[in-house]
């Protein structure tokens, strides 16, 4: 009878689903980056390529949020208080928590800046 003993020092309760996601969208925006340098440089066919591995990891994503739900979950806004871009760390905490996972927070930080009021 052998035992399986934890990694020394290690994680013993593994990797959370939030943790996850977060490396998956880490990779997502890794690769954005290395479409616009290859679009830069004319490289047409490796900017294809990172897309397509964006594809294959998104597969692995919940569903993310359109614009139009990204204003919606935008109403946040007005429950935190905020009144401008200095309390937008507030305004992108209660998003993260009311939607993590389904959210991404650049795009969603660029839209909310243009939002009225």
């Amino acid at each position: 009878m052998s035992a399986t003993l934890p990694p020394a020092g290690g994680n013993v309760d593994g990797v959370s689903e939030a943790e996850i996601q977060q490396m998956l969208q880490t990779m997502i925006k890794q690769h954005r980056e290395a479409i616009t340098l290859y679009d830069q440089r004319n490289r047409p066919d490796l900017a294809q390529r990172e897309r397509d591995e964006i594809a294959v990891i998104d597969g692995f994503l919940p569903r993310q949020f359109e614009e139009a739900e990204i204003k919606q979950a935008a109403a946040i806004i007005a429950g935190t208080g905020a009144s401008g871009i200095k309390e937008m760390g507030e305004v992108k905490a209660a998003l993260r928590h009311r939607h993590a996972g389904v959210m991404d927070f650049a795009r969603a930080g660029a839209i909310v800046r243009r939002l009225p009021g």
